[in-house]
């Protein structure tokens, strides 16, 4: 019985020692926070305005008409966002031609006069780009394109030549 009796007591103490392990060996938990930030992003592009030639004499005389063209202008911006886009005013004209603009000689009798020719751009039909608030864009993050409307009015009897001037396009956001 002794043998019984101490048999037990060692099985005991196993058990015991072990259930003690177990709680020795404890547990505890915390908290870990994932964060990220989404920062206001735009990309645009647009595509360059070719008006080709113009014809002062014919086509484009006084009693003819205006010159026209268009350029694409695309961008994405993120959700959330107020993306306006500008252009930057250039060679302002003050002409009774309707140009607020000036292209300017690059090659040619033009160049040798330092001749201008008048043009405008536009957001719309008749509504000149604005300059000072901007055109506003839609802010998804997809693509969303904008016209941009050029006209040379007729009647600008220039010397020939090329013509041209770079546009700043900027988006802010």
């Amino acid at each position: 019985m002794k043998t019984i009796s101490t048999l037990r007591l060692a099985i005991a103490s196993v058990l015991a020692l072990g259930a003690m392990n177990a709680n020795a060996a404890g547990a505890d938990s915390a908290t870990m926070t994932v964060t990220a930030e989404i920062v206001n992003s735009c990309v645009i592009n647009v595509a360059n305005m070719d008006f080709g030639q113009y014809d002062p004499v014919d086509n484009n005389s006084a009693t003819g008409s205006d010159s026209s063209a268009t350029a694409d202008l695309t961008a994405a911006c993120t959700l959330g966002s107020a993306p306006v886009v500008k252009l930057d005013s250039g060679t302002v004209l003050t002409t009774a031609d309707n140009a607020n603009r000036a292209l300017l000689a690059t090659s040619g009798a033009a160049l040798t006069a330092s001749a201008t020719l008048g043009y405008g751009l536009y957001s719309g039909a008749g509504v000149l780009w604005n300059n000072t608030a901007g055109e506003t864009i839609i802010a998804d993050g997809t693509n969303h394109n904008k016209t941009i409307y050029g006209v040379i009015p007729k009647g600008q009897n220039r010397p020939t030549g090329n013509y041209s001037k770079a546009v700043q396009v900027e988006i802010s956001f």
